[in-house]
């Protein structure tokens, strides 16, 4: 037990690694903005969201990151939250944020 014990785990850590490398992903759905990466799923409405502000700081801050790339959006949506997501076309997904919620100030 003592030799499989770190295969165990290292294959489990290899899991989770692949399944946040193939399951991460962003999507509109109405007035909704759905998130996934891996087991770190969610949903942000919308209308709560205040700023969208372009960021390459992916290591910086403690904001929940469902992202693979460092260079993305950092999207505040309530006071104190916030997250970084990087969707391919950043520019795209921003005007349609934007066009769902026109309050949303972009920098």
């Amino acid at each position: 037990w003592t030799v499989l014990f770190p295969i165990v785990i290292l294959c489990a850590v290899e899991a989770l690694l692949l399944w946040i490398l193939f399951d991460t992903g962003y999507a509109v759905d109405g007035e909704t903005l759905l998130y996934q990466s891996g087991p770190i799923r969610g949903r942000i409405d919308i209308g709560k969201i205040t700023h969208i502000q372009y960021d390459n700081s992916w290591m910086k801050s403690t904001t929940l990151k469902p992202a693979l790339d460092g260079n993305g959006l950092l999207i505040r949506y309530s006071r104190y939250d916030d997250i970084f997501i990087s969707p391919k076309d950043k520019e795209g997904f921003v005007a349609l944020l934007c066009q769902i919620n026109p309050n949303i100030t972009v920098s």
